[in-house]
């Protein structure tokens, strides 16, 4: 017996524009989670060069597949 499986459309919007849509059925499943966590960050000032030991100041961090802007204290 087969069941019918939902989809759904998600967008994803940030400062009102689109930034992605993808569809999900009910059978979408995680295959992999990525662990970011485990990995070293890696600092960029503001012009895109790389820091090893970043001070004090504003920064782009990079751990695994995730960037984010930090300030540090």
């Amino acid at each position: 017996m087969h069941s019918k499986s939902s989809t759904y459309d998600v967008t994803f919007t940030l400062n009102g524009l689109t930034e992605g849509m993808l569809s999900l059925t009910d059978s979408t499943s995680v295959e992999q989670i990525d662990d970011t966590d485990s990995k070293p960050a890696v600092y960029y000032d503001m012009q895109g060069r790389r820091v090893a030991h970043p001070s004090s100041g504003l920064y782009i961090e990079k751990k695994g597949s995730k960037v984010t802007k930090k300030m540090i204290r």
